[in-house]
């Protein structure tokens, strides 16, 4: 069997000795990572005494490591409480080949908080921290003081080194966040918590700790009084805070990459910095104003004009261009979470300059990601037209890209397709529709052929499009076959995960059960809603916030195919609770059940008038 030859990205660890088990610590989660980054062609080598040629002399050489450290892509330096000969010697020369031309291509410098129980008592010790206190400051005077960062654990320095090489070196790669855990190609890589960005964020600390409190208290309500009516409040409140956390925490991993990527390309630039600590802070507005449009425009514009007056940059001259782009990007994501007046509108027109200046010195995966977020950002604020034309540019990209590369763009073709695909059926273009429904069906059911954790899922949701575009559009037998697929994997995958994936096999019963129904079967549709019903009852008991308007629509449906047999006092029974449970989610101030509320009793008004004229 042939082996796949691996790219080698090497780092320099660099650190006293009093921080050997957050070196060793570091080493083994590129073990750990190095295992998921050899299926897109990467192996991270950490270079630090501990793991130096056992060929080198027996007597330590700082000369020996010099050398190393001058042929290292990354230096990371770690200090504490002291700042140890060779790790300044090392630290300096780390900073010459980084910015003096050499292979370098990052630097970043960390200093681990220390408590009060940590500070040396001794004379020699106190001596120690004093002089690292002026290393620090002197990198603050130098460079702003976030040319550095703290950390209370090695984790948050593994998690940013990660999005930073992710960032960097993988920008197809599927990196998502679950619950605050940073996933690659669904292996669990670090927490977004970790973070820097986060660690030092008032604004997350105090959502994080809102949300512990409201889920402390709702099970201290659940135990002491489990039928108080305050309950579904709670579990209202506490939805709401955990999906804010959630976008949060999206955002911040966006701002993390994204200022990485800046403050490495163009460290001097302490705009970033000054803004990145008002954010921090909370200080939206003021974050804002320091990233004045006018003046990244201008830097960015300026730098338009030395690339072309050069034609071929110098390599660190592109990189500061990028770093103007990132800067762009960076004030986009700070408007879609602060929304200050007229952010859509302003976004819209940022996306335009960025893109604009990155189709000068982006490659063409980086080009097709920004073009991506600009067109899922379009889409989601309902600028159709524009939002198609910006994915068909898109799609044409990964697809040249996924014609070399397959294994690792085709998943891009095909979350490119679907985006599409979905705004053609909601703009009416149901052949279109189809026809990258099917495509997309294609390419993830070859993709699951290997890697059936990680895409079956998508087989299965695509199957339920399909089938949801063809009961639409009257050809009930192909939505038929689609819904049966997918209710299969679903059954299969919800046997391993049910919390994950036991809504999904209620969604796809309720709709067969609604095909059934119109296509007269309605001996099936009459299981297969009773098998839905009974599922989301189970669900809406653990989270009825989420699942009791699920629960509502399915005793509707119920209702109405009961009363369509004649079955009368079953289907009052079944419409009365339907109409409860609406009448519950418009009280906890949900607007947009009202409109259910009326349908409900007005099929309920119905099905007594057929009581009576039976009577």
């Amino acid at each position: 069997m042939e082996t796949k030859q691996l790219n080698h990205y090497k780092v320099f660890l660099a650190s006293s000795n009093e921080l050997a088990d957050e070196r060793n610590d570091f080493f083994q989660y590129t073990i750990k990572i190095n295992k998921v980054l050899a299926k897109f062609g990467f192996q991270i080598d950490v270079e630090a005494w501990e793991f130096a040629d056992p060929a080198l002399p027996d007597k330590r050489s700082q000369d020996e490591y010099n050398k190393i450290l001058k042929n290292c892509d990354e230096c990371i330096v770690l200090f504490w409480r002291k700042a140890g000969k060779y790790s300044k010697e090392e630290l300096e020369i780390a900073y010459n080949e980084r910015f003096g031309g050499g292979k370098i291509t990052r630097l970043v410098v960390y200093f681990k908080d220390v408590k009060d129980g940590d500070m040396p008592k001794d004379e020699k010790g106190k001596k120690e921290f004093e002089k690292l206190i002026k290393v620090k400051n002197g990198f603050a005077k130098k460079h702003s003081e976030k040319f550095y960062s703290s950390y209370r654990g090695i984790e948050g320095v593994e998690s940013d080194f990660l999005l930073f090489f992710i960032g960097k070196n993988l920008p197809a790669a599927k990196l998502s966040i679950q619950d605050s855990k940073i996933m690659l190609d669904g292996q669990e890589l670090g927490n977004i918590s970790n973070l820097s960005l986060a660690y030092n964020n008032k604004p997350y600390q105090k959502l994080s700790k809102e949300v512990s409190d409201l889920e402390k208290d709702l099970l201290s309500l659940k135990t002491s009084n489990p039928k108080s009516s305050s309950i579904p409040l709670l579990e209202k409140e506490l939805s709401e805070k955990k999906k804010e956390l959630q976008n949060f925490e999206k955002a911040l991993m966006e701002m993390a990459q994204t200022i990485t990527r800046i403050t490495t390309a163009d460290p001097d630039d302490k705009r970033v910095a000054l803004a990145q600590k008002e954010f921090e802070e909370g200080n939206y507005h003021k974050a804002l104003d320091i990233l004045n449009r006018e003046e990244i425009f201008a830097d960015a514009a300026q730098c338009e004009k030395d690339f072309e007056t050069a034609k071929a940059l110098a390599d660190k001259a592109k990189e500061k261009y990028r770093a103007k782009i990132e800067t762009i990007v960076l004030r986009i994501q700070y408007l879609s979470v602060a929304k200050v007046k007229n952010w859509v509108s302003e976004c819209k027109e940022l996306y335009e300059q960025a893109v604009l200046h990155a189709r000068n010195c982006y490659n063409v995966s980086e080009l097709a990601e920004l073009l991506f977020k600009q067109a899922r950002f379009l889409q989601d604020n309902n600028q159709f037209a524009d939002s198609q034309c910006v994915y068909e540019e898109v799609l044409e990209k990964y697809q040249k890209l996924a014609a070399a590369s397959p294994e690792a763009y085709l998943p891009n073709v095909a979350y490119t397709l679907g985006n599409l695909g979905l705004l053609h059926q909601d703009t009416g273009k149901y052949a279109e529709a189809e026809k990258e429904f099917s495509e997309i069906l294609t390419i993830f059911r070859k993709l699951a052929e290997t890697s059936p954790e990680a895409y079956l899922p998508d087989v299965a949701q695509t199957l339920n499009n399909l089938g949801a575009l063809h009961y639409d559009t009257d050809k009930h037998g192909d939505a038929e076959k689609e819904y049966g697929e997918a209710l299969e994997i679903r059954r299969k995958l919800a046997e391993v995960s049910p919390e994950a994936y036991l809504p999904d096999v209620a969604t796809t019963l309720n709709n067969l059960g609604a095909l059934h129904y119109d296509t007269g079967k309605h001996g099936d549709a009459e299981k297969e809603y009773g098998e839905a019903l009974e599922i989301r009852r189970k669900l809406a008991e653990a989270s009825p916030e989420a699942y009791l308007p699920d629960v509502a629509m399915t005793l509707f449906n119920l209702a109405f195919f009961r009363m369509e047999q004649g079955k009368l006092i079953e289907a009052e029974q079944l419409a009365q609770e339907s109409l409860e449970k609406y009448q519950t989610m418009a009280e906890l101030s949900h607007a947009a059940f009202d409109q259910y509320v009326e349908k409900a009793k007005n099929l309920l008004e119905e099905i007594r008038a057929k009581q009576a004229e039976k009577e």
